[in-house]
């Protein structure tokens, strides 16, 4: 039974039919632009991170630099599944400018320091 809600949640007649229009927008915000090539962290044309959650990185870097403080921001990825080496993936598509969706956008505006910070202090656990 809870896989079949895993799929079928907020289909008609079903508990979660009044987010329908939630899982839909989530949904459209992770899906690859048609064409986009396959890669490690895409499954079925979408992606794991909403673009939101790259520019709550890009905040937190820009911050960070305009604190001048010792204190470095910290983000801990914990999911429920076996996906944790394809959203480490993506997070590095991110960074190294390859992103389809956000990181080509970010990569030209992120000044060298910022991508330098972020990945000398960005320490993955797979």
């Amino acid at each position: 039974h809870r896989r079949s809600l895993k799929t079928t949640f907020t289909d008609p007649g079903h508990p979660g039919e009044g987010l329908r229009d939630h899982f839909l927008a989530l949904s459209n915000a992770l899906t690859l632009p048609k064409g986009t090539p396959a890669s490690p962290w895409t499954q079925d044309n979408s992606c794991h991170l909403t673009p939101s959650f790259f520019f709550l990185l890009s905040t937190l870097i820009d911050a960070h630099l305009q604190s001048k403080s010792k204190f470095v921001p910290s983000v801990v990825m914990r999911t429920f599944g076996i996906d944790i080496p394809a959203v480490a993936a993506e997070i590095d598509a991110f960074l190294d400018g390859s992103h389809p969706i956000v990181a080509a956008k970010h990569a030209q505006t992120r000044s060298e320091t910022q991508r330098t910070m972020f990945e000398s202090h960005t320490r993955r656990v797979v």
